[in-house]
This record gives C-alpha cells, structure tokens and sequence, in this order.
C-alpha cells in the first residue's frame, strides 16, 4: 500500500485519498539469511566479501519488502551486488541452500521453519529493534546507523464509509489486540502488535508513503 504508489507509475489507485484507514494490527521487518554452510557470519562479512568480488555476490528477492532493504544494503555500504528477481519465496531458499545466491532478505514468518530447520542461518534484521525471539541476531542498523525497512498489516475500507463503521471496526482491532492468544499469534507470525485510533493511522499512511518514496529514491529503483 505505501510501496506502490512509488514503484508503479499508475497503481490504479490513491492510497490516502480512496480509503478509509481503519487501524493498523502491527508491523514487521525483514531478516537476512544466508545458508546455514556460508562462511558469512554477519552484515560486516558481508560487505567485506562482497567488496572482495564487486559485482559477483547476489541476491533474491520477491516484492518491495525483500528487494528494498538489499538495495539499501547496496547503496549504503557502496558495493555491487547483483540482484535477483524471484515469483517464489520457495525458489529463493532452495537457490539459497544450493549456493546460486549470497543472501536474501525474507519476512520473519517464511524464514522461521527454514531457521528453525537448521536450513538457513540469519545474520541481521531490518528493523530498528531485534525481533524478540531472536534477541542474538543484530540489527542491520548497529552496522549502518539509521538503516530501518518495515512494513506493517492494516485494515482499510473505501473512502466514504461511514465514521460510526470505521470506528466500530477500530474497536474490534483493539480488543482483538488485547486479547492474549490473539496477541501471542500475531507475535509469533512476526509482528510487532501496535494498536493505533483511525485518525492516527491515518497519519501513519501518509508517512509511511514518505519514507518509501525515500528508501525507493535510495535503492535506486526505477
């Protein structure tokens, strides 16, 4: 929603002035993998690898949330990499674990059951914060100050809905939100819960739009 209307140059759509912000359930980042066999050990690693073979470490990526903070990593460290366009976040892991890519930047979610397997091993998140279940694993900011790529899980209705329908379903999300198994679910799916007010959420759209035009500007997508 706040990618694409800078990677598009007609989405179809406008995303603050056709909907309704309703409220936002949470958000969440990405985490760099590579192959549990890779000798890379850390972001630092590498870049210094990287830096070792300009313009032969690549990696996979499957929409804006994956590719952006790559392309980041790429402009910040100035280095070459080469990036590789992927339909299936299966495709990836597999490239991943055969050695035909370097790394790759996937959601919380998808990297669990390849981590947890012993498949993947990760080296940084993307989120100004660990993630909670893996307090070990730095930020990609404690290498490059500032560096933070997230996204986030909202509900949205069409512009015109009544105010009483936007502010009921703001209720709902809250006592959803509040509720600890529904809680305990959305944390372990990866998500960092945030209960906002429609009007606050609202505000939140509009920014976030900002910040992706920006981080659109500086991974150099076109």
């Amino acid at each position: 929603h706040a990618a694409n209307q800078h990677l598009f140059k007609n989405p179809g759509y406008d995303p603050v002035k056709d909907f309704e912000q309703v409220g936002l359930f949470g958000t969440f980042a990405s985490v760099a993998v590579v192959a549990n066999e890779s000798p890379i050990k850390s972001i630092r690693d590498l870049v210094d690898r990287a830096r070792g073979q300009p313009g032969r470490l690549a990696f996979g990526y499957y929409s804006s949330s994956s590719q952006i903070p790559a392309e980041m990593l790429r402009t910040r460290a100035e280095i070459d990499l080469i990036g590789a366009s992927y339909k299936s976040i299966t495709q990836i892991i597999t490239d991943l674990i055969g050695g035909q890519i370097t790394f790759a930047f996937i959601d919380y979610l998808t990297a669990m059951s390849s981590l947890e397997g012993g498949r993947l091993r990760p080296i940084a998140v993307s989120d100004a914060q660990p993630f909670s279940a893996w307090p070990q694993v730095p930020t990609v900011a404690s290498t490059y100050p500032g560096f933070e790529v997230a996204g986030w899980l909202g509900l949205s209705a069409p512009a015109g809905t009544p105010a009483a329908i936007v502010t009921r379903m703001n209720a709902i999300i809250a006592q959803a939100q509040q509720n600890a198994a529904a809680r305990t679910r959305l944390e372990r799916l990866g998500f960092v819960v945030r209960s906002m007010s429609p009007e606050a959420f609202s505000a939140f759209v509009v920014a976030d739009g900002k910040r992706w035009a920006e981080w659109v500007r500086l991974a150099k997508i076109a």
